[in-house]
């Protein structure tokens, strides 16, 4: 099995975590916003890398993809929270299930949704191009620091265009 790391990097410094990502049979691309190689426009944070990748491989994707910030880390506010609270978290991403869904993580509706500032519906309606019931979403794409894997067949299920129009509306 064909595995890759899609690492979305801005002005990280720390390789920590991209060495556990090698160490675990992943062949490693990152994808700098700020300077480098694999330069992207800093624009739509991880998501957009992310969607970039999928638009630009789409024919060709490995058989699995970890999709990842450089240093995830980086965004704790402790660096010593690593080392005692979220190696399990994120030990889960090497070791646990690929996703069954690119929308991976079920999350309440009304933490992430209701009150929101963001009318959700109004993109996923756009994204989807049809009219989209929350009451029936099953799931919501979110994660810790940005990190899940999935499968290509998951990724295929969309078309294209699906993507195309993410992309866009994340720039």
């Amino acid at each position: 099995m064909y595995k890759v790391a899609v690492l979305a990097r801005f002005k990280e410094e720390n390789p920590a975590w991209k060495r556990i990502v090698d160490n675990h049979g992943y062949d490693v691309t990152i994808f700098n916003k700020h300077e480098g190689e694999n330069l992207l426009e800093n624009v739509g944070r991880e998501g957009h890398t992310y969607i970039r990748y999928i638009i630009d491989n789409y024919d060709y994707l490995p058989d699995e993809i970890l999709f990842s910030q450089y240093d995830p880390m980086d965004h704790f506010g402790r660096k010593d929270i690593w080392g005692r609270r979220n190696k399990a978290h994120y030990n889960s991403f090497l070791y646990g299930d690929v996703v069954d869904s690119i929308f991976a993580n079920p999350i309440g509706y009304d933490l992430f949704v209701r009150g929101r500032s963001i009318n959700w519906l109004k993109y996923f309606n756009h994204l989807f191009q049809e009219e989209v019931d929350f009451e029936k979403i099953l799931a919501f794409s979110t994660s810790i620091n940005g990190i899940f894997r999935v499968a290509k067949k998951q990724i295929l299920k969309y078309v294209l265009d699906f993507f195309a129009r993410a992309l866009k509306m994340l720039e």
